[in-house]
Parts: structure tokens; C-alpha cells; sequence
């Protein structure tokens, strides 16, 4: 059997699409791709191109039997700008495993990103995947982060995932706990002149322009002076994946917080239908993408914590009005104050994934020991273990 390898042509995003779902729900478990989804992903991203998807296919019947995409990013490190790799869905087909596939599509990745003078690459595995111990590890990627996930359960889970329906009195105890604290916080809040709206953007509301600007500069502004790694939002980018996403369930909802009607944070997550297949479930899913604050505001530590808290109470009332069973957030260790916040919920806590790196560029980045990776903590997209493991 000889296999052939190409980068993407028109086309070819519906076997992707057939190849992402077999190989991501081979546990029986995961979230749907659609050519429409995997085009908007990539291809007609503002900076898609055709090499970022790597291709292998079975030369005698010419289909798609392996594929990695490669979207190229700009992250930003104490300031420094870093050109980056981002490595997306790997997959083989299962028959094609074990034939040194995955590890040429991830060869010709690397020749890519040295092409396209990438100096770091990223991407997030399981920790205890085969994948990352077998595949990313020995081709030089390392453990940076690892992230645990929070969930919080909505009552309408029930209604999707009726086997845990044992554990009711436990989640109905746990929401009165959360409406309780709610209202606490929000009789708190009205004192101090802080107020919130939520802004579902899949019911065609539509958020003006100079509000969409306010919240995709504070995103950058916060971004880059709290964290490492993150990316900085372009008004092109922050179109295409905010505001012209492929469907209304992939449309944000924003928690806006005010303050005497200024903006001092804000809170975001997109809904999601996730497949249990084995079983013959579908749950819909919020998964947030970023809670972020200003602290400027605050002259009053305690106050800024509050003001956190509430932010995430009100993401998670949010994801009630939307009719999502389950709110998921992404939070590593390092993120302390909203790890904290977090943890002080008791909501249920899960191992995630592992944020590992991998330096392309040793002229310029001697090693990873002397790279600014805990002087401040690791952004990552709340979302991306999810949607694209």
C-alpha cells in the first residue's frame, strides 16, 4: 500500500470532515466537524492557506486516510511578538495506524512552519494520550501547562443525560446555592454602581460596532499584559471567528459588566453540541472563551475578586438562558485568581489536557529554560481542548 502526500485542494474539506469524525469519536464521544466548519476554521480564516492542512492519502483508491492542519498565529511573550505554528486535528485512520502516517504529516508540519519562519509551535494533547507520548514528545514538543476543566450542570441536563438523574438532589442543591449566591452578589454590586447585560448574539442582536471594538481591544489590552502567549486580535480576525462565525450555536454570548456605564470587563462563550454516540446522547455545551476584567478599576483588591466572581455567576445564568445543559471553562493552575474563584464554587473539576510547545528556532530561542513562560501565566483559548483536541 503506498501512500501519497499533498497539502489541501478544493474540495477535499468533505473527507476531512468524515476522517475528523471517525478519528475523534473512535471513544464514542466528541464534537462534530462539517466541511462549512472545517472551511471556516482554516481556509477562509484571514490568513488561510492551502499548505496549512497536511494530507495523506491512499495512493491505490485515493482517499483521505490522514490529515493535520497547522493554522499560523502571531503570540505575543513579555511584548515580543513570536511567530507560531498552532497544530490542529491530527488523524489517521484507524486501519492506517501504526504505519509511520501521523509522523510524516507531522514532519512535513514542521518543514511548513520553518517555511513560514515560525519560531515556536503549540498544541494541546491529552496527558496521558498515546499521541503526545509516542508522537509530540519524541518530535521535541514539551509540557508547559497542564489545564483542568470546570463544569458547571444546568437542570436541563437531566433532560439530555437522564443516566446521572441519581445525582439530582446534589445539582439541585448546588443551583439554589449558586441563584443564592447570585443575588447576594448582585444586591452587593448595585452598591457599588456595577451593573451587567447579556448579549446573545445567535437571537440577531446585533452588537454595535464601537461596543464589538471596545471588547476586542480590552481583550488584547488584557491579554498582553497578563498573560504570555496570546494572541492578538486583528479587527479581521475578530470578525471572522466573533462576529461571522458558521452558525447561530457558534455565535457568542457576551456578559457585559459596567460600571457608572463604562465597560470594565466581560465574559464570553459559544454553545456546542457534544455526541455521545455509544450511548445515543447529544448535550448542548457553553464553553467559555474569556473572563476578563480591568483592574484599573479597582482600587479595592477584594472588590476586583468579587467582581470576578460575579462575572462567572452571570456566565453561568447566561448559559441557563441559552438552554445549555453544561458551562465548560478551561483553566490551568497558573491562572491563580480565576483558578481560585473557581475551586471556591465547587464546581466539578476534571483533568484536561496539557499546553505543550515547541521551540523551531534555536538561533534565536536558546531553550525553553530561559523562555518567559512563568513570568507570566499561559493564555490559551478556553475553548480549544474542546473543539479541536
Amino acid at each position: 500500500m503506498e501512500i501519497k502526500y499533498r497539502t489541501y485542494e478544493a474540495g477535499d474539506e468533505v473527507e476531512l470532515a468524515q476522517l475528523f469524525n471517525i478519528c475523534f469519536h473512535y471513544s464514542g464521544a466528541g464534537f462534530s466537524r462539517t466541511p462549512k466548519n472545517i472551511l471556516w476554521r482554516y481556509l477562509d480564516s484571514p490568513s488561510g492557506k492551502a499548505e496549512e492542512i497536511q494530507i495523506a492519502i491512499n495512493s491505490k483508491t485515493n482517499k483521505i486516510v490522514g490529515a493535520i492542519s497547522c493554522p499560523i498565529e502571531d503570540l505575543i511573550f513579555n511584548g515580543e511578538h513570536f511567530k507560531s505554528g498552532s497544530v490542529n486535528d491530527v488523524a489517521v485512520l484507524p486501519k492506517y495506524q501504526g504505519k509511520g502516517i501521523a509522523k510524516e504529516l507531522l514532519q512535513r508540519t514542521i518543514d511548513f512552519m520553518k517555511r513560514e519562519g515560525c519560531k515556536i509551535s503549540s498544541l494541546i494533547a491529552d496527558p496521558k494520550g498515546h499521541a503526545r507520548s509516542h508522537l509530540y514528545l519524541p518530535f521535541g514538543w514539551q509540557d508547559i501547562v497542564k489545564i483542568e476543566v470546570c463544569v458547571s450542570l444546568n437542570i436541563s441536563i437531566f433532560r439530555y443525560f437522564p443516566i446521572i438523574f441519581p445525582y439530582a438532589p446534589f445539582l439541585i442543591l448546588n443551583i439554589i446555592k449558586q441563584n443564592f449566591r447570585l443575588k447576594k452578589l448582585e444586591r452587593k454590586f448595585l452598591r457599588l454602581n456595577i451593573k451587567t447585560k447579556i448579549i446573545h448574539t445567535d437571537r440577531n442582536n446585533l452588537i454595535p460596532k464601537d461596543l464589538n471594538d471596545i471588547l476586542r481591544c480590552m481583550y488584547n489590552d488584557n491579554s498582553m499584559k497578563n498573560f504570555n502567549g496570546s494572541v492578538n486580535f486583528s479587527k479581521e480576525y475578530w470578525k471572522h471567528f466573533r462576529e461571522n462565525p458558521i452558525s447561530s450555536g457558534s455565535k457568542p454570548t457576551y456578559i457585559v459588566l459596567y460600571r457608572n456605564q463604562e465597560i470594565i470587563g466581560f465574559s464570553s462563550f459559544t454553545r456546542h453540541w457534544f455526541q455521545l454516540e455509544k450511548i445515543g446522547f447529544r448535550i448542548p455545551l457553553a464553553i467559555a472563551r474569556e473572563f476578563i476584567i480591568d483592574r484599573r478599576y479597582f482600587t479595592n483588591f477584594n472588590h476586583f475578586l468579587l467582581s470576578s466572581s460575579f462575572l462567572i455567576e452571570k456566565t453561568i445564568e447566561a448559559s441557563k438562558e441559552r438552554k445549555c445543559s453544561t458551562l465548560l471553562v478551561a483553566v490551568s493552575d497558573q491562572n491563580r485568581i480565576l483558578y481560585s474563584i473557581l475551586n471556591n464554587k465547587r464546581l466539578f473539576h476534571f483533568p484536561g489536557a496539557v499546553l505543550m510547545y515547541k521551540n523551531l528556532d534555536k538561533s534565536s530561542i536558546k531553550s525553553f529554560s530561559s523562555f518567559p513562560f512563568n513570568s507570566k501565566p499561559i493564555q490559551h483559548d478556553l475553548g480549544e481542548i474542546w473543539l479541536y483536541p
